[in-house]
């Protein structure tokens, strides 16, 4: 049986993971546009400066942590595309299925801001991302301050 061992390094690191996520997900909602994409850059460039630094003994440790942080930001964010495609296929909304509707927005509003509210370049292929998932014609309306779309009412649930 292996002996577990600890150090201060991993219980620091540990207090901070917890930390953070304790404080992302409380302040999720008004905050997750800025969130969401922080933490995926800050990441990236956390694993680069620990991979230029992977000589030393505790960059060498964090970049793995660093790197995990920016992959799971980056699968959030490109998983706003899916769950597009389901609710429109599931003809999911707040009429039918108002619990799914709603952690739908909580989840992914903050997503979807953050992919509309960025620079042009950045706001276009976004825009594009999201309707490749969005069946071929689902009317998909960019109103400036949002993604809107409709299901037509000739479809049938799967």
């Amino acid at each position: 049986m292996a002996k577990l061992r600890f150090s201060v390094r991993q219980l620091l690191l540990g207090t901070a993971y917890v930390a953070a996520i304790i404080a992302v997900s409380q302040s999720w909602s008004s905050s997750g546009a800025l969130a969401a994409p922080s933490v995926f850059y800050v990441g990236l460039l956390l694993a680069s400066a620990f991979f230029a630094l992977r000589r030393y003994a505790l960059p060498r440790f964090l970049f793995p942590h660093a790197l995990g942080l920016s992959l799971a930001a980056l699968t959030l964010m490109l998983s706003l595309g899916p769950a597009c495609f389901l609710m429109t296929r599931l003809n999911i909304n707040h009429k039918t299925h108002p619990r799914i509707s709603g952690y739908f927005s909580y989840v992914y509003r903050p997503i979807g801001n953050s992919f509309l509210f960025s620079p042009e370049p950045i706001r276009s292929f976004s825009i594009r991302y999201v309707s490749l998932w969005f069946p071929e014609k689902t009317p998909l309306i960019d109103t400036g301050w949002g993604l809107q779309w409709s299901i037509p009412s000739s479809w049938q649930r799967i």
